[in-house]
């Protein structure tokens, strides 16, 4: 049968879970607001609304067994994860990321955390060189999304052909998925209904992010007690930059790399990756939901330029904060990469790093899993389209 609705509760969590970890409310709030919220859109196919669903509850299952399981597991902590080196890529989405993001995690002395270790079955938490069980982990998700959406009447692997075009999915991701029970999900709810203002509000209010960071920070010291980096966890998601003072709080000793490229080429893949995200949702030709989705993905890169903005104003440049450019990045990512070794001091270069660089290069050139190239036009920008905002931005990041 498919799914119409769903309930989040908290009757399988312990109450030794509950004291522990209070914060599990506010994941169960946040998660049914957002989805209650999406649930209203009249556009959505029972398909979609069965998917969305089915998503929604599999992100709360996954939040509950990691608190569950670390009330059942002796405390094991040797160092607090606020006291080990972190390095933070951030910055708008689109601005080379995930490319420098793979690159740095081929330094074999640092430790990116992988899918299987945030959204796919984490419990128990494993080390890197369990290869077999990460695999099974993977293949087990698959198959489930696989049930879900043949249930639906939806394509996955035609799904998954999209995204990826949009955004090429790699062993290592960026750690969205510990924002509080899956931000990826909430981010496709919040397009999903454009000028919800109470929706804008639960989303973008700072007061409002503290729990997302507590389960972050959570199931990150998990990991860290069971496989520990030789130097430093690196960690990416443009999603920071919506709370970077937050994520300071949380990890003081974190060092940001700031990723920037000229606008009118970050828009407009921009609000493909939101319609990629959203689609499956809707009808196949639905122009007018995908009109709508456009203009909230335009919204929300104003807020997100905004917060970068505020935050620079009030953090300059300095030896923990490290701007790139992503024609930079794309002429030499291996000489970018050694810049930013140069910057971080306690960072170490090596030939073996050097290497996999290479090789991770060779194996995943750029456009491999398909390029996209889209025009302002398209997403309904002008061309030459500016305003205070965005003039600002350019001034601060992208003259010399």
């Amino acid at each position: 049968m498919l799914l119409n609705d769903f309930q989040l509760n908290a009757d399988d969590m312990s109450n030794k879970a509950k004291q522990r970890f209070p914060f599990y409310m506010d994941i169960q709030n946040n998660l049914s607001f957002f989805g209650d919220t999406a649930l209203i859109n009249e556009r959505l196919t029972s398909g979609g609304r069965h998917i969305l669903c089915s998503q929604i509850i599999r992100s709360y299952e996954v939040v509950k067994s990691v608190l569950n399981y670390l009330t059942t597991t002796p405390l094991q902590s040797k160092e607090k994860i606020t006291n080990v080196p972190m390095i933070v890529i951030c910055g708008l989405p689109r601005t080379g990321t995930t490319l420098l993001y793979n690159l740095m995690a081929c330094d074999p002395a640092c430790r990116a955390p992988l899918v299987s270790d945030m959204t796919i079955s984490p419990i128990p938490p494993i080390s890197r060189s369990n290869v077999d069980e990460h695999k099974r982990r993977m293949a087990a998700e698959r198959d489930r999304l696989i049930q879900v959406f043949e249930a639906a009447g939806s394509d996955f692997e035609r799904y998954s052909k999209v995204f990826c075009s949009s955004h090429p999915l790699f062993p290592r991701e960026e750690d969205t998925a510990l924002l509080g029970g899956n931000l990826d999900i909430k981010i496709a709810l919040y397009n999903l209904v454009p000028k919800h203002k109470s929706l804008v509000t639960r989303f973008m209010d700072n007061q409002n992010s503290n729990y997302m960071y507590d389960y972050h920070q959570t199931v990150l010291q998990m990991l860290h007690d069971v496989d520990p980096p030789h130097t430093n966890w690196l960690l990416k998601s443009p999603f920071h930059t919506f709370w970077l003072n937050t994520l300071l709080k949380y990890y003081p000793k974190a060092s940001l790399i700031m990723a920037h490229r000229r606008l009118d080429e970050v828009l407009p893949p921009a609000c493909r990756l939101a319609l990629a995200m959203c689609h499956v949702y809707l009808e196949e030709n639905d122009s007018v939901s995908s009109k709508k989705i456009i203009e909230e993905t335009k919204a929300i890169m104003k807020i997100w330029i905004q917060r970068l903005i505020e935050f620079r104003m009030q953090h300059p440049p300095s030896e923990n904060v490290c701007d790139i450019q992503y024609e930079d990045l794309m002429k030499d990512p291996i000489g970018t990469v050694h810049r930013i070794y140069d910057h971080f001091h306690y960072l170490q270069w090596s030939d073996a790093f050097e290497k996999a660089m290479r090789a991770w290069l060779t194996d995943n050139p750029q456009g491999k899993q398909g390029r996209n190239f889209h025009s302002l036009a398209e997403f309904g920008f002008k061309e030459n389209e500016s305003n205070e905002l965005y003039e600002k931005y350019e001034n601060m990041f992208l003259t010399s």
